[in-house]
């Protein structure tokens, strides 16, 4: 696959970000990076394919990032990063997480969607999660919906 400069420095820019990410998440925790990047967001806006085409093109370079990443770049933390980077576009992207049971253990996965359409995963894929609302407490009510 041959790529364009500026995918080079999406690939770059995606690497730095997923480090951060990862070192956030150890020293803050979640919410408060889910605080920080929804509280970046624009006003919502009609979601165009062209948007989604975007948004897709971020999530190819960040899980190429996540490859060449020296941190167990996992889903929450490419999720995180896609999250971030659409809502500074001032996309109103929803950050999910779903749980499923594979045979005796309880397992969690995160992904981005725009407009309801998953851009970081395909639907097939998360056949069989269970989606929950959001992971924190949102205007001091449970948001958690199983």
């Amino acid at each position: 696959m041959k790529l364009r400069l500026a995918d080079l420095q999406l690939i770059a820019k995606a690497w730095s970000d997923l480090i951060l990410i990862d070192r956030r998440l150890s020293h803050e925790g979640l919410d408060p990076i889910l605080i920080k990047i929804e509280s970046e967001a624009a006003p919502p806006q009609d979601v165009s394919r062209e948007h989604l085409r975007l948004a897709r093109r971020y999530a190819r370079r960040i899980a190429l990032a996540a490859h060449i990443c020296p941190v167990g770049a996992r889903c929450l933390h490419r999720s995180l990063v896609l999250h971030m980077w659409l809502r500074r576009q001032g996309l109103p992207s929803r950050l999910r997480f779903g749980v499923w049971k594979a045979e005796e253990d309880l397992r969690a996965h995160a992904w981005v969607e725009l407009a309801g359409v998953p851009v970081n995963d395909d639907r097939r894929s998360l056949q069989g999660i269970s989606p929950m609302t959001s992971p924190r407490r949102v205007d001091r009510e449970a948001a958690y919906d199983l």
